[in-house]
C-alpha cells in the first residue's frame, strides 16, 4: 500500500460523516506497536520549539506532562499519579539540576502540573489538596525570564505572608527537564519501548480509492 499502513479494522463510514458512503480503513504504520521513542521524540521537538518561539505556557506544560510520561515508565506498578510523578522527580529531576532549592520540590512541581494542566495556572493553592497534602508550601509559584548574566535560576521571596513565593526560571526548568528526560530515555530504551503507553499522536489520512478513506496512526 502507498500510504504505508497495515490495516487493523475495516468500519463501515458512519452516517454522521454527510455526503461520504464509502469505507473507513483504521491501522497503524507497518511495525506493529506504536513506537514510544519516536513519540517521546516529538514532545521533546514539541518543547524546543516552544522555548525557541518563546511559547513559554507550551513549554512549560509539555514538561510537565513530559514528566508525567517518564514517571508512567519508571515506576508502572505505582498506581497513584502523584506518587509516581513526585518518585521521578525525587530520584532522577532533582539529583540531576544543577541549580536546587528545597521549595522547587516534587511535591510544589506536583500541583504546578496539577494547576497548570486544569487550570492554566501556575498557582499551587488553586488545587484545594494543597494546604492538606502539600509540603514546603509556597503562597504561589512565578514562572520568570531572569536575565542570563544572573546567576541563580531559583528565587524564593519572603513577602510576610504565611508562605513565601517561589520563582523559578522558566527556560532553565524546561532545558532542564527537557536534558534530563532526554538522557534517562537515551539509557532506559528497552524500558520505553516495553512501557505500556499510549502516547497522544495526531492520525493522517488520504484516500486509497474515491470510497475508501485510510486513517492511520505512527
Amino acid at each position: 500500500m502507498s500510504h504505508n499502513s497495515r490495516v487493523l479494522t475495516m468500519l463501515p463510514c458512519s452516517s454522521k460523516i454527510k455526503g461520504y458512503k464509502g469505507v473507513i480503513t483504521y491501522g497503524h504504520k507497518r511495525g506493529g506497536k506504536m513506537n514510544n521513542l519516536s513519540r517521546i521524540s516529538e514532545i521533546f521537538q514539541s518543547i524546543r520549539l516552544s522555548l525557541e518561539s518563546e511559547n513559554y505556557f507550551a513549554a512549560l506544560t509539555n514538561s510537565l506532562i513530559l514528566i508525567d510520561i517518564c514517571a508512567k515508565i519508571y515506576a508502572p506498578t505505582e498506581k497513584e499519579p502523584n506518587k509516581r510523578y513526585k518518585k521521578w522527580i525525587d530520584d532522577i529531576l532533582i539529583t540531576k539540576l544543577t541549580y536546587s532549592n528545597d521549595y522547587l520540590s516534587s511535591s510544589n512541581i506536583w500541583f504546578l502540573r496539577c494547576a497548570m494542566l486544569h487550570e492554566g495556572s501556575s498557582d499551587p493553592t488553586t488545587n484545594t489538596s494543597y494546604q492538606k497534602f502539600g509540603t514546603e508550601k509556597v503562597r504561589d509559584i512565578v514562572p520568570i525570564i531572569l536575565p542570563k548574566e544572573f546567576h541563580d535560576k531559583i528565587l524564593v521571596a519572603d513577602q510576610g505572608e504565611k508562605y513565601p513565593t517561589l520563582f523559578f526560571d522558566v527556560i532553565y526548568f524546561c532545558e532542564m527537564v527537557l536534558s534530563i528526560a532526554s538522557d534517562w530515555t537515551n539509557e532506559n530504551v528497552e524500558l520505553v519501548k516495553e512501557s505500556a503507553l499510549n502516547l497522544f499522536s495526531v492520525a493522517h489520512s488520504e484516500f486509497a480509492t474515491s470510497n475508501n478513506l485510510i486513517i492511520f496512526r505512527a
